[in-house]
């Protein structure tokens, strides 16, 4: 019974929600200018740090695989002199 609820209340608010953008277009379209440059200034840092940390992780991984292939021959040279 709550989902119905929710969903017509949600069908209530996006009718509102447009009605108040025609009634208020000129307004509306002032405070979305407002928001373009901070929000694209957001986008843009948030963007520039999931690259910084892809590009650790990428070197970090290398340096790792690059670890992994030094010590594989000692070990099977190793496993080798055992036997």
């Amino acid at each position: 019974m709550v989902k119905f609820a929710v969903l017509i209340l949600g069908v209530v608010f996006v009718i509102l929600g447009i009605l108040g953008m025609i009634a208020w277009w000129p307004e509306f379209l002032i405070v979305l200018k407002g928001f373009g440059s901070p929000f694209l200034a957001f986008v843009g840092a948030i963007m520039a740090i999931a690259a910084v940390g892809e590009i650790r992780d990428a070197m970090a991984r290398k340096k790792e695989e690059a670890k992994e292939a030094k010590e594989q021959p000692k070990t099977a040279a190793s496993s080798e002199a055992k036997q």
